[in-house]
Order: C-alpha cells, then structure tokens, then sequence
C-alpha cells in the first residue's frame, strides 16, 4: 500500500512530497521517494504532479498539510476530483476529525447528522503527535530509510535539527528545528502518513482495511513517550545512533 504525503511550504518554504510504502507484516513505513519542489513552483503544477504520481502508483491514499496556505490546495484537489486526508497543525493537545466535531454539535443540539466524506478526511492535528508517531516509527524500528534517495541525507538533517521545547508557564510542548534557518519540510511530509497509517492500524500486525482509509472509527495513534537521554537523565538531542535502518 503507498500513501503520499504533502508538506505546503510559503514563499521562502519548500514544498516537500514523500512516497511511503506501508507494510503491514510486520508493520513497516518505507520510504521510497522524497521530493523537495523548487521555490516558486505554482501550486496548481505541484497538485498536477501529484496526481501524476499517484496515477502511477495506480491509486493510494493522499496526506497534505491543510494549514494556512493549504486550505486553496486542498480545494485544487476537490476541483481533480480528489478527496486527500486533510490535516490541519495545531498547537493542541487531541488530534480530532471534523466529522466528530460536527457530530457533537449536532447532537447538542438534538439532530440527526451524517458526516461527508471531506469531513470524516478532515483533521486537526497536533504536531506533537505528527513528530511523535515519526519517531516512535524510528524507535520500533518500523520505519526505513533508502540511502540511496538523494534528499535522504537531508531527512536526516532535519531529525536531528528537531528537538522538544516546553512551554514552563503552560506545561504545553511544541516541537522545532534547533537552529533558525532549518527546515521541517521532509519531516512533516514524511509524518503526515505516517500518523494516519498509525491511526487506521492501530497497533503492528493490524489490517489496514479500505473503510479505515477513508477516516472512519480511526483508534488513537501513540504518541513519543520520551525523548533521548544523556546519561544524567537530561534530554539530550538526536543522534545517528537513534535511527536505525539507514
């Protein structure tokens, strides 16, 4: 099963695509294609290609960011006849559909209400469990690297740029590069499907049925228990030796 996930970049942002070839047993995420888009790229050209792709791999399920400047692409893919899983980054602390939202305002309100298609592929999503189930991916084992991908390296990169910051006043966290300048943009494309995956699977070994792809009675995704640590205990950055498969 591939399923494609898409990271909208801004202005002086790539847009990143990545191509994961999920395994069901045992449970392993590959990935076999990483792709950075050339700044500037027009946005309907980027959902072309995208679609180009897909008709390639002969179908399979479509990840984007919806936040900010993705709420118009997402509508470029409606106008293709596309319907991809749309989530939408938040600093949040439960990843929810809009089909369930919807659904709880409704039955406040005594009425009766079947969700569309678009709303049960409609998240919001923390990007804490985005990362998280990224690298409880990693730390399973689950998920593989190709070397021979040439923006791999860069992947690489941008997980061990990232690292967990803790609001003291609040208790919320929120995840960023170590550096300013660094990019996330092949994390989170690489993220994207590979959470969904986690919902609709639940747990390794678990089928993965066509109705769970659609977004229908997913089960919650595992979230990062815990980050590296040196040897007093402190959270210490990432490091070669926490990624393995590559």
């Amino acid at each position: 099963m591939f399923i494609m996930g898409l990271d909208l970049g801004q202005a002086a942002d790539f847009t990143a695509l990545s191509i994961i070839d999920y395994q069901q047993e045992p449970r392993s995420f590959l990935v076999r294609h990483l792709q950075r888009f050339p700044l500037g790229t027009p946005y309907p050209e980027m959902v072309d290609r995208c679609i180009e792709i897909r008709q390639q791999l002969k179908g399979g399920a479509l990840c984007i960011d919806a936040t900010g400047v993705g709420r118009p692409v997402l509508d470029l893919f409606y106008e293709k006849g596309l319907t991809p899983v749309a989530i939408t980054i938040t600093g949040g602390d439960i990843a929810r559909s809009r089909a369930e939202v919807e659904a709880a305002a409704k039955k406040s309100a005594g009425l009766f209400y079947t969700p569309s298609l678009r709303e049960r592929m409609s998240w919001t999503v923390p990007k804490r469990d985005l990362v998280g189930s990224l690298l409880v991916a990693f730390q399973n084992h689950e998920l593989k690297i190709s070397s021979a991908i040439p923006d791999s390296k860069t992947l690489i990169t941008e997980i061990l740029n990232f690292r967990m910051k803790i609001n003291t006043k609040t208790g919320h966290d929120s995840y960023e590069a170590w550096r300013d300048g660094q990019h996330d943009d092949l994390v989170l494309c690489v993220s994207l499907p590979v959470w969904f995956l986690m919902r609709a699977g639940a747990r390794p070994g678990a089928k993965v049925s066509p109705g769970q792809m659609t977004g229908q009675n997913l089960s919650p995704a595992p979230t990062l228990t815990e980050t590296p640590t040196d040897s007093w205990g402190n959270p210490r950055g990432f490091t070669l030796g926490d990624i393995p498969g590559l």
